[in-house]
């Protein structure tokens, strides 16, 4: 029985313990690398995802702010940074049994909220103003600031975005009111 013990151990097939350490490293090789592609992936896909974030937070309060200064008759910057910011127009169309109705925009930026709100105000010459809409315009606003510059407004806006990866968006919007 003994020398059977002995030629089954002689016969025996297996890996030695350098192939096995030759085959782990191996594995740890490709699971390292792996792994690290992974993270890349959901780290660019987090910096993106933070950087199309705050670029659509300028962008909407740059076209909202352009817009209703296109329409705007009259436009009130507040000294500083022009918040709150009031554009007023009156419609040109109207008929004779409709006096003709005043539109009224008032746009407020809160520096603790980092928020930029829209109050809509509709009313007839004669009556006081009534608030028709509030619509939140844009968050994450570090800063936006208003300036009259001769015939038109430059709007400055910067926008940034705390996380894993940090972002930020700075743009400035030159804006001509419509002709009187």
């Amino acid at each position: 029985m003994i020398n059977r013990l002995g030629l089954i151990k002689r016969d025996q097939k297996g890996l030695t313990l350098i192939e096995l350490l030759v085959a782990v490293a191996i594995t740890a090789l490709i699971m390292g690398g792996l792994t690290l592609i992974i993270f890349n992936i959901i780290s660019n896909n987090a910096q993106n995802s933070g950087q199309m974030t705050v670029l659509r937070q300028v962008q909407n309060s740059g076209h909202w702010i352009s817009r209703d200064t296109l329409m705007a008759q009259e436009v009130t910057v507040t000294p500083g940074t022009g918040f709150p910011l009031t554009l007023t127009w009156i419609d040109e169309f109207t008929d004779i049994d409709n006096p003709p109705v005043v539109h009224q925009v008032k746009y407020y930026y809160d520096s603790v909220e980092k928020k930029l709100t829209r109050e809509y105000y509709e009313y007839d010459q004669d009556e006081p103003p009534v608030l028709v809409a509030t619509t939140f315009i844009a968050e994450y606003l570090d800063s936006i600031s208003v300036q009259p510059a001769g015939s038109k407004l430059i709007l400055s806006v910067s926008a940034s975005l705390d996380g894993f990866r940090p972002v930020s968006e700075n743009r400035t919007y030159e804006i001509w009111p419509r002709p009187s």
